[in-house]
C-alpha cells in the first residue's frame, strides 16, 4: 500500500462491497478520523460492478492517525454497509 499523508489530494479510495450494486442509487464511504471521535461520509462513485471509489479532494486528510473506512450502499430493494478498513494517514510538512 502507498504512503498516504495529511492533506494529500487525488487518493483514489476504493471499497470493495462483494456483491453486484449496479442498481444502487446511494454510495458513500463513512469515516472514523484518526483521533476515533470524528465522523463523516464521502460521496462515492461506483468504481466497478462490485466496489466503490471516492477521490480524495483538499483538506479530506486533516489528522494523521489510523482512520476507519466503511462502505455504504443503498439499492432498490435492500442497504448494506460493508467491512470496516484501516487507512494509515501518516503527518505531512506544510510550509
Amino acid at each position: 500500500m502507498a504512503n498516504v499523508h495529511m492533506y494529500d489530494v487525488g487518493v483514489k479510495i476504493i471499497l470493495n462491497v462483494v456483491t453486484n450494486i449496479s442498481t444502487s442509487t446511494l454510495r458513500e464511504i463513512k469515516y472514523k478520523k484518526g483521533d476515533g471521535k470524528t465522523y463523516g461520509k464521502w460521496t462515492a462513485v461506483q468504481e466497478s460492478v462490485t466496489s466503490i471509489s471516492y477521490t480524495t479532494q483538499a483538506n479530506d486528510l486533516d489528522m494523521q492517525g489510523t482512520w476507519k473506512l466503511q462502505s455504504y450502499v443503498e439499492c432498490p430493494a435492500w442497504e448494506m454497509y460493508g467491512d470496516e478498513v484501516d487507512l494509515v494517514v501518516s503527518s505531512s510538512m506544510r510550509v
